[in-house]
Order: structure tokens, then sequence, then C-alpha cells
């Protein structure tokens, strides 16, 4: 903690020279959080006509106040409509559908790849770690594993009711590589069972069709920008 505190000290003092205002991180969690949280909001970082129109009224430190509160008055007033989004948000997060490797300098060919061999790779990161998730109960009671298991929920944890990008999960591939790395042993040495297997694999399929299904027009329109 001590640690944290003095690395933000320098950021925070600048921002109150500058604002005037206790910022210890950013502007952005007014933001963020009514671009997610709002009638029609889809639970990804799109743009959201009304923090454009705030932030050039007010300016970004008064904007990111509204927003806020207006955020928190349509979660309160919606919670229904907000447990929906997330509950979007979690299936974007965890969508073997969506490959991680996009880079704009790439075009052609170059992109197709990149995108095909990030979706096989975020595939097999996703079955084999949560196979591995799944294992660790084998382990016993005392095990180290669990630890890395809930610092791996933690994760999504941090956005999951905010905004949600494919970009930000690349914080949790880590852990799952350490999961995934037990599973492949594993089904080296042909312990793995086959419920472990059979539950994923149809729990990801699942996820996959049902976000495929609610962005299909988005995924066409990527499809075709790729290959023009």
């Amino acid at each position: 903690m001590a640690l944290f505190i003095v690395l933000f000290i320098p950021w925070t003092v600048r921002n109150y020279l500058i604002f005037h205002e206790f910022i210890p991180t950013n502007l952005a969690h007014g933001l963020d959080l009514a671009t997610g949280n709002h009638l029609g909001a889809s639970g990804e970082l799109e743009p959201y006509e009304l923090n454009d129109r705030l932030i050039g009224q007010y300016g970004y430190l008064k904007a990111n106040s509204m927003l806020l509160k207006e955020a928190i008055g349509f979660i309160v007033s919606h919670p229904l409509e907000f447990l929906k989004i997330t509950f979007y948000r979690i299936s974007m997060y965890f969508s073997v559908a969506r490959p991680t490797g996009f880079w704009f300098h790439l075009s052609g060919w170059s992109r197709i790849l990149t995108l095909a061999f990030s979706a096989i790779y975020s595939a097999m990161l996703f079955f084999l770690g949560f196979c591995g998730i799944w294992k660790i109960r084998d382990l016993g009671e005392k095990n180290n594993a669990r630890l890395l298991f809930f610092m791996l929920v933690m994760m999504p944890l941090a956005i999951i009711g905010v905004v949600v990008e494919t970009r930000y999960r690349s914080s949790v591939y880590p852990f799952f590589a350490v999961f995934a790395g037990y599973a492949a042993d594993l089904f080296w040495q042909k312990k793995a069972g086959w419920k472990p297997v059979i539950y994923v694999a149809l729990a990801l399929s699942a996820n996959a069709i049902f976000d495929v299904y609610r962005n299909f027009g988005r995924i066409i329109e990527k499809i075709w920008l790729l290959t023009n």
C-alpha cells in the first residue's frame, strides 16, 4: 500500500494543481460508466452522444461528475436493465468469437491471418484454461491454485459493470495460461476426464453462438471491411 501511494502521489498532485480537485487516477470513470450503462447501451465502449454534449458544455471535470450521477441514477432506477447489460458484458468478455489480435497498421491477408491465429489462440486458452480451473478441485483443499483463480476473477470484476472491450481481457490471459498448461498436462497424461471437456466446450460454444447472434450485423460489417 505504501508503494502504491508513493507512486500515485506525483500524479495526484499534478491533477490537483491543474483541476483543483482530488483526482488520484483520471476523469474517465464517470464517462465510461455512463457509456456502458444507459438505455440502449450494448455494454461495449461505443460513442455516447451525452458524453460529447456534456464535455462540450461543461468540460471534462464537471461532465465526468454529471455523467457519474447519470449512470448511478440509471442503475438504481433500472436494475433489471443494468443486470441484462452486465450479462451481455460477461458474454462478450468470455466469447471465443471475439479475436484479440487487431492492429490498425495491418491490412489484407496480414490482418486476416492475425485475426485468425488470434481467434484460435483465445479459443484454446479459454477452453484449456476453464478445463484446468475445473480440475483444480482434484488438488485438494489446500492448494495455491485457488489463489490464482481468485486473482483471475478480480480482473473482469474490475470492469464488468462498466464497459467491455476485447483488449480488456489481456490481463486474465496470464492466469488462464497457467490453468491451460495444467489442463494440457492432464490431457497428455490422459487424466483430464470427459466431464470438463464436454461441459466447457458446450458452455463456450453456446456463449459464442449467443454473442454472434446478438452482433451478427456488426460481424458482417467487419468482414466486409476486411475484404475490401
